[in-house]
C-alpha cells in the first residue's frame, strides 16, 4: 500500500476515485515546510494547485491510502507534475511518509484558476473537515477577471443583454488569453425535466460563451455561429451554481473554431460543445451614386 497527500482537486474523494479506484481517505493532514499556491500552468490556460517550499508555511490536505500498483495511473493523471516524498501529520498520530505532486511549470503573469476548479477544491476540503480558516482561504483563491463588455447601444441580446427583461443576463470574464468563464444559476423554470436545465437553454449558454470567447481572442469583430454541436454527458441541475467556460481552438481565414463546457458545483462536466463561427464581411455604406 502507498500513502498519497492530496491538496488540490483530488481532495474530493469522488474525483480521486475516478482516477484511482483503490483510494481510501484516512483524514485531514498537515504538511509543514510547503506553501499552497495556485500557479501551475495548465494546458487549458488556467492555473492549478501547486506547492512551493517555505520553511515557515504549512499546507492542509487529505491523506489517502491506495494500492501501490495504482501510483502509475496517478502519475499519468497528474500531467506536468513530479511525484515527490513528503512527511505529513495525520491528526494526533505520528508523522507519515507520503507521496504528493509538485510542478516547476508555473504560470506567468496574472493567469487565474477556473471557478469550477476552486469549487471542487473547496468541496473536497469541506468533505474531509479541513480547518475552517483554511477553507475560507481556499475560497479566496479565485483571481480577478477582466469582464468582457460589448459596445451595443440596444443591449437586448437574450443571452447577455441588460435591456432584455426575459434574457439570461450572462456576464463573462477572461479566464486565460483565449478563454472566458462565468458562474450561473439556472432558474427552476428553465427546465426540461424538473430540476434539469432544458437542453435548448444549455445550447444557448454555451453558444453565448463561445461567442464571448471569440471576441476575447479576436477583439471587436462581428462573428456569427455557423455550426454548433453539443454532447450531453450528465444532467445539468437548475438552482445550483454552474460554471460555463469556452475558449478558442483555432482560427483560419474567416472561420473560428471554439469549444465550451458546463460544469456542476462539484466540477463534473455536464455538457460539452464545439462550434464554428464566421467573421462577417463589412459592407461599404451606400452613396447617392450607388
Amino acid at each position: 500500500m502507498a500513502l498519497y497527500f492530496a491538496y488540490g482537486s483530488n481532495m474530493a474523494t469522488a474525483r480521486l476515485r475516478d482516477r484511482v479506484a483503490s483510494a481510501r481517505p484516512l483524514g485531514a493532514a498537515r504538511l509543514d515546510g510547503y506553501a499552497w499556491r495556485c500557479d501551475k500552468q495548465s494546458i487549458d490556460g488556467t492555473a492549478k494547485a501547486n506547492l512551493e517550499q517555505d520553511a515557515d508555511a504549512e499546507t492542509w490536505g487529505v491523506l489517502y491510502e491506495l494500492e501501490g500498483a495504482d501510483l502509475e495511473a496517478l502519475d499519468r493523471s497528474e500531467g506536468g507534475y513530479e511525484r515527490i516524498v513528503v512527511i505529513v501529520q495525520l491528526g494526533e498520530a505520528a508523522t507519515r511518509e507520503a507521496y504528493t505532486y509538485v510542478s516547476a511549470r508555473r504560470c506567468a503573469g496574472d493567469v487565474a484558476p477556473a471557478d469550477w476548479y476552486i469549487a471542487r477544491i473547496v468541496a473536497g476540503a469541506r468533505e474531509h473537515g479541513l480547518p475552517e480558516a483554511w477553507v475560507r482561504a481556499l475560497e479566496t483563491a479565485r483571481g480577478a477577471r477582466e469582464e468582457i463588455v460589448f459596445d451595443d447601444s440596444d443591449d437586448v441580446c437574450f443571452g447577455c443583454g441588460t435591456n432584455n427583461p426575459r434574457g439570461l443576463g450572462l456576464r463573462f470574464g477572461r479566464a486565460g488569453p483565449d478563454a472566458v468563464e462565468t458562474r450561473y444559476v439556472a432558474a427552476d423554470d428553465l427546465c426540461g425535466r424538473r430540476g434539469v436545465v432544458h437542453g435548448g437553454v444549455q445550447a444557448t449558454l454555451l453558444d453565448e460563451a463561445m461567442g464571448f470567447a471569440a471576441h476575447a481572442a479576436l477583439g471587436a469583430v462581428d462573428v456569427a455561429t455557423v455550426e454548433l454541436s453539443l454532447r450531453y454527458r450528465r444532467p445539468t441541475p437548475t438552482g445550483e451554481p454552474l460554471w460555463i467556460r469556452a475558449q478558442l481552438v483555432r482560427s483560419e481565414d474567416r472561420d473560428v473554431w471554439l469549444r465550451g463546457e458546463i460544469r456542476d458545483a462539484g466540477g463534473r462536466v455536464c455538457t460539452e460543445a464545439s462550434s464554428r463561427w464566421r467573421r462577417l464581411r463589412t459592407r461599404a455604406p451606400r452613396t447617392d451614386t450607388d
